[in-house]
């Protein structure tokens, strides 16, 4: 399936706002597409997305605990 000018802009800033996951959500609800097949749009926009510079953030639940370390570490020392 062929992904509008539209839906691919639309898939690239949830991309880079919220998450892979959400993006995929998104696509398979506005193509009515499987899992694997929305899976697979994204993972091209991806791919173009970090061919143009863009780089997923990174941190999560690591960053946290690391940040939660050094907190602790500050106000215990």
């Amino acid at each position: 399936m062929e992904l509008s000018d539209e839906q691919k802009q639309q898939l690239k800033t949830i991309l880079k706002e919220q998450s892979k996951i959400a993006a995929i959500k998104e696509c398979r609800a506005m193509t009515n597409l499987g899992l694997a097949e929305s899976k697979q749009l994204v993972d091209g926009l991806e791919a173009e997305l970090k061919a143009e510079g863009w780089e997923p953030a990174r941190g999560g639940c690591m960053g946290v605990m690391l940040l939660a370390v050094a907190l602790a570490g500050w106000l215990g020392g």
